[in-house]
Parts: C-alpha cells; structure tokens; sequence
C-alpha cells in the first residue's frame, strides 16, 4: 500500500512539473512587451506595388490610438508669422544732430549754464564770442545795406546798380554766416546799422546738449566744435537679432517699441537702411526710427522691442511632430486607416511650436502631431524584432538570428540526450 502511495505521489508531482516547464519555456518565447504590442498594434512590412508602406509602419487601432492620444494634423504650405522680442538701445537721430561750431580765430567771453545733458531750447542763448576776423564782412554788409538804401531812394532808374547791389549783399550775408554769426543777431546788425563787439550763440532746436566744449576766456580756432545739441522729436533704435531671424527682418514692417517694466508699447517702423553686424555680440543690428513725444525716450536708454516676422508660404507642421534622433529627423504620415509609415524628413526654420519641413513631405500629408514618440519606439521595436538590419553587424542583425541559434541548440541537446 506504501509503495502505490509513493508511485502515484511521483507521477503527480511528474506532471506538475511538466506543466511549469512549459509555461516558463512559452513566456520565455514571449515578453510582456510583445504580448501588449500584439493586441494592439500589428507591424506592416514594406510591399510593392500601388499603395506601398516602408518598413516600420505600424498599425495603430482605434483604441490604442485614444489610449495614447495620437492625434493627426494636415501639412499646409502656408506663410507664417511670428514676433521676435529683443532688447534695444536709443540713439539720436543722426539727421536731427546740430553741431555748433567756430568760423574764424577767436575767444569765447560769456557762456550760460547749460551743460551736457542739459535740455537747450530753440533760440535760446548759450554763449558770446568775439574775433576781428569779422569786422570787415561787417563793414562791407553794412555798405551793401546802404547801396540798397539808396537805389531804393532813387527807384528804377539803375536796375544794373540794383542787382550789384543785392548781389553784394547776399555775398555779406553768407561771410557772416560763415563766421558762426546767427541770423537773429544779423538781423540786429542789419536793423541798428552799428557793428558789434561780440556775438552771440544760440540754440538752432530744442533739444538735447550731447556736447559742450567751451569756458570764458577760452580761445578757439576755426572748426572748433563749441555745442552738439540734437532735437529729441524722433529717435533710433537699434535692436539687435540672431543672424537666423535677421534674414526675415523686412523694411518697413512695424515694429513695437517699450520702456523695460512698462507697458507702453509705441510704433517704430523698420528702417530700409542695411542691418549692420556686430562682431562682439554676432548679432545683427536693426534699426528702428519712431516718434518721440514729450521728449519719454532719450539716447542711451534700453527699451524692449517687438519685431514683427513673416516668412515666405512653405511647408511646416508642429515641432511635436518630427522625432530628432541628431543623425536624422523622422515623422509619421498616416498611409491609411490606423497606418502610420516613418518618413525621413530635411527640416528648416523653427518659430515657436512650427518647424519647416524643406524635403520629404507635399501639402496635403498628414503627420501625427502627438504621440510621434510613442510610434517610433514601436516602429523600432518592431524592426528589431522582424531582423531588419540597420547597419552591417548592428544589433538588429545579431537579435534577428538568436531565436534560430536558440532552436538548434535545443533540438542538438535533444538528440544528445
């Protein structure tokens, strides 16, 4: 009685253990991986003829697709706009610069106290001067006046003498001029028929003093810069961009330009001057003219500027879209219900969430803008595991091999035993 318990005790235990043998050797045949994949997406080798797919497409099924929330937009071919934000300095307008300068040998005998950075309104004083070299321009002026006078007296009996006259006159004026003698105080001179000792400097424009080189008692040359003052009415900007954007930059758009920390936003618009480099910060320099009133914006300050860009229509989808291994670019076109085939891809600009696409889409395409990701670790998965070699002696090529090399073994060691 023992001994048939202990025969049906083994025989039980016999089975058991086949049945365990067979369950590891079947999951060791199939991975949990593959199991998942199988029930829901099924590889679709590359086929020839009409409608073919390369290798590495997948399909997806309506489930599977919600479930990981692939979703497909449609390749446009369209232009594309953007703004750029940048930070600007102020300039003054170089065409709004005046410069004050000395026309003969002389001394400087007063000066006002408008300083550099100081505000100089039009007309007023800023300074007297005095030099000899002006008293004979003077004295010929003030002849000429009297030539005038007196063929005005006598009415158009010599119109020859007249036009001398006002010829004289004019040549006067224009020495005078030159000597850096204001036509405020030449009208003076011309009204009091008496020459002066000293002469005066005045303000041409309201503006800013962005110079002063001058002290009482201070001889001077000729060409000697006394003010540089420059009307504040309209002001540069120069807004600095990466060489990559510099090339959309079109004169003429409006851009918009602020104060940091504020949020007034004021209309600049792009200059047709050529964008100038820096080589320091290898940016290129936008310049912006604007309006300035009430004098908000002054030369130096920083601003912060919008720039307005618009490419030229090409084709583009979402950033999400491409899968960028570095070698290659990769994206995936639906081919038909639930089919998705990997295609290489040549990219170009990149604006916020759109990129380019210069080669390997045509308008009309639909590329999966979410869930890209998850279809090229399937696509490659899938590759792997069909023995697709990528390269000579790549992985691919050894993993295609090893389940063959494993059922030889097994078989041989059946025969062995």
């Amino acid at each position: 009685m023992t001994v048939v318990r202990i025969l049906l005790f083994m025989a039980v235990a016999g089975v058991v253990v086949m049945r365990f043998w067979g369950a590891d050797e079947s999951s060791a045949n199939s991975s949990p991986i593959t199991n998942q994949v199988a029930a829901h997406a099924v590889h679709v080798e590359s086929t020839s003829g009409d409608g073919a797919v390369a290798s590495g497409a997948v399909v997806i099924s309506p489930t599977q697709q919600r479930l990981i929330g692939l979703r497909t937009v449609a390749v446009e071919a369209a232009p594309h706009k953007r703004v750029i934000r940048a930070l600007g300095r102020v300039a003054a307008d170089e065409t709004k610069i005046y410069k004050l300068n000395a026309g003969a040998d002389g001394f400087i005998r007063e000066v006002s106290d408008v300083t550099t950075g100081a505000m100089a309104r039009k007309g007023q004083w800023l300074g007297d001067f005095s030099t000899t070299e002006a008293y004979a321009p003077i004295q010929a002026y003030l002849v000429t006046l009297d030539v005038l006078d007196r063929a005005a007296e006598n009415g158009a009996d010599a119109p020859a003498q007249n036009a001398a006259a006002e010829a004289s006159s004019a040549q006067a004026l224009d020495r005078l001029l030159n000597l850096g003698l204001s036509r405020r105080q030449i009208d003076e001179i011309k009204q009091t028929r008496r020459s002066a000792s000293t002469f005066k400097i005045f303000s041409p424009v309201d503006g800013l003093v962005l110079a002063r080189d001058l002290s009482p008692g201070q001889k001077f040359q000729r060409g000697t810069e006394w003010f540089r003052i420059a009307a504040l009415d309209k002001m540069w900007v120069f807004a600095e961009v990466f060489e990559d954007d510099a090339r959309y930059i079109r004169p003429g758009a409006v851009a918009r330009v602020s104060p940091p920390r504020r949020d007034e936003f004021r209309s600049a618009r792009i200059s047709g001057a050529p964008l100038r480099f820096d080589p320091e910060s290898r940016r290129f320099k936008v310049r912006l003219e604007m309006d300035n009133p009430n004098f908000a914006l002054r030369p130096d300050m920083l601003v912060d500027v919008e720039l307005p860009i618009e490419t030229a229509p090409s084709l583009s989808v979402p950033i999400d879209a491409v899968v960028d291994s570095g070698l290659r670019r990769t994206v995936y076109v639906e081919r038909g219900e639930g089919v998705y085939e990997p295609r290489q891809v040549e990219t170009g600009w990149r604006f916020g969430d759109r990129v380019e696409i210069v080669k390997g889409l045509a308008a009309g395409d639909f590329v999966v803008a979410a869930g890209a990701f998850l279809l090229d670790s399937e696509s490659r998965m899938k590759t792997q595991a069909a023995g697709a070699p990528q390269s000579p002696g790549g992985a691919e090529g050894t993993e295609a091999h090893a389940p063959h090399q494993g059922h030889a073994g097994h078989g041989h060691a059946g025969h062995g035993l």
